[in-house]
Parts: structure tokens; sequence; C-alpha cells
């Protein structure tokens, strides 16, 4: 019995001692993500997100690549294929290609938009091949883009343009879904809910209202307060104004992911409904409506929720309500109906 022991020990002992290739071989593990703000999408693919109007120039974007590994990560060539590739490329070629990382080193990759001019959605890929395992990894990313005809009124891209560029569909696969044009005002659509009031779906956590596109009325000053008010009280909490000014580059209108002064989390005591200047959740005419963001995929979140409103006055002389419903455009998260 003691001759088997030690034996035992001996052997287990060399084992130890000998060296462990596979625990030991660092591989590299990249980490890819957009720029903000696209991180303001739930529910979709990784994808970037452009936008422009009648060919007007826009700032690029950037994919941030990390090697969270512990070797060296390998990155290209870098290429840009699919169906509207031309559209888009990369603003630094010789930088942006082919280059390698160390471990928790980073590079962006800067990618412009630049449509052809002709209105509509253009859809291409990018695509960083890897030497992270298995081998021949490539992490793909969805370069997404929309052109607007112009400014303001019938030059404007639809709400159904706008939020399939942004990867949500409410009622996909449904014949009941919002049309690729103005909604109808006595219609409930697939995916909607007509729900004046709102509630916190976890208690525990905040609710976010985030800004994923604005289609309205371009104005010379700062406008259109947006936020949240309590049932009962009709007591409003503002968040957000966007900046005014002159297209393209003075004011965060006709665009996706219009930037906002203010906040977009709030912690409502009870019941809430959301309101932009003068228009509220509760009041006739359904200037708010709400769908489920559901993913062109027919997927979709608990929790999670598109707000289009279609103004009808309070920022420009002449504004008039025509039902396209894609004046704002806003995410709303950890609510459910009240």
């Amino acid at each position: 019995m003691r001759r088997l022991v030690a034996l035992f020990l001996t052997a287990l002992v060399l084992a130890t001692l000998a060296p462990q290739a596979e625990a030991q071989t660092s591989e590299p593990d990249s980490r890819v993500r957009a720029q903000k703000p696209d991180s303001r999408l739930r529910g979709v693919g990784k994808r970037v997100v452009f936008s422009t109007g009648a060919g007007d120039a826009r700032p690029s974007r950037f994919v941030i690549v990390r090697n969270q590994g512990g070797g060296t990560m390998n990155v290209g060539p870098v290429t840009i294929t699919g169906t509207n590739a031309s559209s888009f490329s990369l603003e630094d070629p010789a930088q942006d290609t082919t280059f390698s990382l160390g471990p928790d080193e980073v590079q962006n990759v800067e990618v412009l938009f630049d449509p052809s001019g002709a209105a509509g959605r253009y859809d291409a890929v990018l695509n960083l091949p890897t030497n992270e395992a298995p081998a021949g990894t490539v992490v793909q990313v969805r370069l997404k883009g929309l052109n607007a005809d112009g400014y303001e009124m019938e030059l404007e891209p639809t709400l159904y343009k706008i939020l399939t560029t942004l990867g949500y569909e409410p009622g996909v696969g449904d014949p009941n879904r919002f049309p690729d044009g103005n909604l109808l005002p006595g219609l409930t659509y697939a995916d909607e809910v007509n729900a004046p009031f709102w509630r916190k779906r976890k208690a525990e956590n905040k609710v976010s209202m985030t800004p994923l596109g604005r289609y309205s009325t371009v104005t010379p000053n700062s406008c259109c307060i947006a936020g949240w008010f309590e049932q009962g009280t009709g007591t409003r909490h503002e968040l957000q104004r966007f900046p005014g000014g002159p297209p393209p580059d003075g004011g965060e209108n006709q665009k996706i992911f219009p930037e906002a002064t203010g906040r977009i989390e709030f912690s409502p005591p009870g019941n809430f409904g959301v309101y932009a200047n003068n228009e509220f959740s509760d009041q006739g005419g359904r200037p708010f409506r709400f769908f489920r963001a559901r993913a062109i995929n027919g997927s979709f979140r608990p929790g999670l929720w598109i707000v289009v409103q279609d103004q009808s006055g309070g920022d420009a002389p002449g504004m008039v309500k025509n039902n396209d419903y894609n004046d704002f455009v806003w995410l709303l998260r950890n609510a459910r109906p009240a």
C-alpha cells in the first residue's frame, strides 16, 4: 500500500510540474462596438448608423476594436462589402486597413458615409478579419445609412424608413404593420398600444427616453422641450431640449440620433405620461403613439418601446399635423402600459 501511495504522489508532482501548454496559450479576444450614440440602440444587431439630408456632409462615425486577450491580435485587411459598399469608406485607409493590437489596446476605425445622391436607405458591411480563435474569424458590423430628399414635409424620410434603418420594424410579418408613409389616425397598427400613461416595468431600475430621430420643422433657436409628467398632478419634468439652426450644421433636426441637451433617465414614482412642448400623451388627436420595439428579425425585449410624435404646432408658425409621426422618435426603456 505504501509503494502505491508513493507512486501516486510522484506521478501527481510530475504532472503538476509539467508545462501546461493549452492553459498557458494566450489567444487574442476582440471586442468590436460602435461609437456612441449607436449604443442607444437596444434589441438589434451590431450596427453603425448614418444619416444625411440632400447629400449634405455629416460627421464620420467610429467602430472601436479592442483586444481583450493576452496575445497580439492582427486585424485586416479591413473591407467594406454589400449592396451599397461604394457609399461607405474608411477615412484613413493607410491606418485602418491593416493593424495589430497588443493586449487591451484599442483602434478606432473611422467610417464615412457619402451617398450617391439618391434618397433612401443604404446598407453595407464592415469586415474585420482577425487571428482570433477559431482561425479565420471575421467580425462584421452592419453599416446603415439614410439619405433624405431634403428638409421638411414631403422631402423627409418616412417613419418606416427611419425605424428600419435603425433596425426596428414593429409588426414585421403582420399585414397590419405601419406603412411606408403616413399613419392613419383612426387605426391601431400591429405592435401598437394605445396607452396615455405608463409606469416602470422593473421598480428597482430607472426609465429612459432616448432620442433616436428628429425630422421636425427647422427652427432658428433651441426648441422642443421634451420630458415626462405625473398622472394626477400633471407636474412636468423636463428631460431634453434640441438645438436649432439652419441645415446642415446649425441644428439637431432632420437626422437620426439628434444630440439633445439634458438627460434621458428618470425615476417616476407612479404612472407617467410623456410630453413635448405643448402636446401630451393623454390628449386627443394622438400626438404620441407607442409601438413595441420589435427588431427586423421579429424579436423584441420586454419593456422596450418606440415612441413617435407628430407635432401640430408650437415650434414654428404654420406647422400643421400631417400624420407622418417622424417629428420625434424615442426609445422608451423599462416601461409598461399603466
